[in-house]
Parts: structure tokens; sequence; C-alpha cells
């Protein structure tokens, strides 16, 4: 990694997705976890925030090409805008600014097992339903 020795260790980060996440994928019925692991068993790598969110651009393509029901333009925009979707990295509803809030909770990095570090979760009020994996501690 970039940072050697122990220095990662303690970081805090924002997190937008995780295996952790209790959401479904609406073209595969894939949890984020299994996602994840479908991941990490394709490349040999840990699994990246941005995942979810690459997989989450092809549900709202597909369920967008489907009511449009044609490739024409203005359908199709039509159909991107009335987005409501449940997907992978959670409630897909654009707002009149075009854009859908996704929850964020708070993550620390910690030495892992598997891989080296580990994105713990460490601070979930306003996002209950995303699990705490770990709790915050002091970077010493």
């Amino acid at each position: 990694g970039a940072l050697g020795g122990d220095l990662p260790n303690g970081l805090t980060t924002e997190v937008w997705w995780s295996p952790h996440h209790p959401f479904k994928s609406s073209l595969t019925g894939e949890s984020a976890k299994d996602l994840c692991d479908a991941w990490t068993k394709a490349t040999s790598k840990e699994w990246l925030q941005p995942l979810g969110y690459k997989h989450a651009g092809y549900e709202i393509a597909a369920d967008a090409l489907r009511r449009a029901g044609t490739l024409e333009k203005e359908a199709l925009r039509k159909a991107i805008a009335d987005t409501d979707l449940n997907t992978i990295v959670g409630h897909i509803k654009f707002n009149k600014e075009n854009y859908s809030r996704t929850p964020l909770v708070g993550g620390q990095w910690v030495k892992g097992q598997r891989f080296p570090w580990d994105l713990k979760i460490v601070y979930n009020k306003e996002h209950p339903n995303i699990p705490m994996t770990g709790n915050v501690f002091p970077i010493k």
C-alpha cells in the first residue's frame, strides 16, 4: 500500500458502501456481501466501495431501459429521472436536482486477517440498519 507499516491503523473515513450494507441487487438478488465475495473469488482482491456503485449503475440502466420500452432519448431520460428503485447501494430516487442520497456511515481502518487492512463500520447513528462492525479507537 501507499502507507507503510502501521500508519493506516486507526485512520477514519466515510463509508458509502460495504459488504455489511443490508441491500440487495434488483438485477441478481445478490446481497452486498454476496457481491463482495464474488469479486474477491474472481480477482483474489479485497472489495472496494465503488464496486457497489458500479453494480447499482447497471441496475438503474436496466430498470430505466425496461420502463422506457424504447431506445428513444427523451423516453430514456424520463425513465432515468423517474427512477424509484431499491438497489445494492440502497434506495435510488432522483430529486429535481437529479441526485439521490444514499446512506453514509463512519469507518475506521484496522489490521486485517485475510488482507492487510479491514474497514470497520464504527458509526451508524443516522443509518442504524447498517450494522457496526467495530468500535472507534484513538490513533496512537
